[in-house]
């Protein structure tokens, strides 16, 4: 399951970082405690659609560099995110395992990430074993919906932000695809 998740480094993330931040300063947001998860502010539950936020053109219009790399690992040319939301972790949240349904693909674009120890783990139900990538702030973590994953709980006084997207392949570019092509 490993080799199913990857990772960008997304070119314009000093420019977005400060605007997004200001963005989440500026809106309604939620925070969501139970016993699965503790996550101090999130708009996950925001009514208005994830286009309508002020944060999300700002993310969305950084993503040229992102898409390319998206269509070609993906062979796909058309493709929908239907919802975007972002998290804010501070000391003692997390966010238990979980996978996301109806959905082909999630991302996580790590906003403020201090430490990869606070990066998204991912469980291979097939060598029953978690693991992490070797992110760092900037980085968007991409993965099937349907692998487990978590957010590690934060032990230090550092926040960690990041937004989050699902998106489902609509179809197939079978221009892209090099089998029998010589």
């Amino acid at each position: 399951m490993k080799e199913l998740v990857w990772f960008h480094s997304l070119e314009k993330h000093n420019e977005i970082k400060q605007k997004l931040l200001n963005s989440f300063d500026n809106m309604e947001k939620q925070t969501d405690k139970n016993k699965f998860h503790s996550i101090t502010y999130t708009d996950y539950f925001n009514k208005t659609p994830h286009e309508h936020r002020p944060y999300t053109s700002i993310f969305i219009n950084a993503l040229d560099d992102f898409f390319n790399n998206f269509k070609k690992y993906y062979c796909t040319n058309e493709f929908l995110i239907f919802n975007c939301w972002f998290q804010q972790y501070y000391k003692n949240d997390n966010h238990e395992w979980h996978m996301h349904g109806e959905t082909n693909i999630s991302l996580v674009y790590y906003i403020e990430l201090d430490n990869k120890n606070k990066s998204t783990e991912f469980y291979d139900s097939v060598k029953k074993e978690n693991f992490q990538l070797d992110v760092k702030e900037g980085d968007i973590v991409v993965f099937p919906s349907f692998i487990p994953h978590r957010s590690p709980r934060i032990v230090t006084d550092s926040r960690k932000t990041i937004i989050s997207c699902n998106i489902n392949l609509i179809d197939l570019d079978i221009n892209l695809i090099n089998i029998g092509v010589e």
